[in-house]
């Protein structure tokens, strides 16, 4: 049965056109989500070696000047 009450057609309860039921807004009748964790499971490594692998290089090209030649190239 389906409602022509205005207060109910726009409540977070409205009306589906699945069997006629009352569902939750966040509830869609052709729509199913499904989480995977592959993705996240597979990008963790990358990020590790792109952690690791960033800080290495810019402390090594840093090094190669010493702190007096990198105070002295930000003052001026």
């Amino acid at each position: 049965m389906m409602t022509t009450d205005p207060a109910q057609i726009s409540s977070p309860r409205a009306y589906s056109p699945r069997k006629g039921t009352s569902t939750p807004a966040y509830c869609y009748w052709f729509y199913r989500c499904r989480y995977t964790i592959t993705p996240v499971l597979l990008l963790i490594p990358i990020f590790v070696l792109l952690g690791w692998a960033i800080p290495s290089v810019m402390y090594r090209h840093a090094a190669k000047h010493s702190v007096v030649e990198r105070l002295r190239d930000t003052e001026s």
